[in-house]
């Protein structure tokens, strides 16, 4: 578990509207089991469409692996829709 605060937690039916809306929902795998993910919704801001990225986490012995934000923004730039990313602070 990334988090042990439940009030993190988000519900698996977010995660299939913001892929359907234009989100993305991208997971880390080390084999089959998954080690982190990335969560972005879609948006507007000044007429310009942009994902916002709500959530990433890695668990702890994963971490510093690779690069899940980064890897998140090729993802989007290579389909071409949206290509300004703004995250969470």
């Amino acid at each position: 578990m990334v988090w042990s605060d439940h009030e993190l937690e988000v519900p698996v039916t977010l995660y299939v509207v913001a892929v359907e809306t234009g989100g993305q929902v991208l997971g880390a795998f080390d084999g089959e089991r998954m080690v982190g993910f990335t969560f972005a919704v879609p948006g507007i801001h000044d007429g310009r469409a942009y994902l916002h990225s709500h959530m990433t986490g890695v668990l702890a012995e994963a971490r510093n692996r690779g690069q899940l934000k980064l890897e998140g923004k090729e993802y989007v730039v290579h389909d071409g829709e949206i290509v300004h990313i703004r995250h969470s602070a």
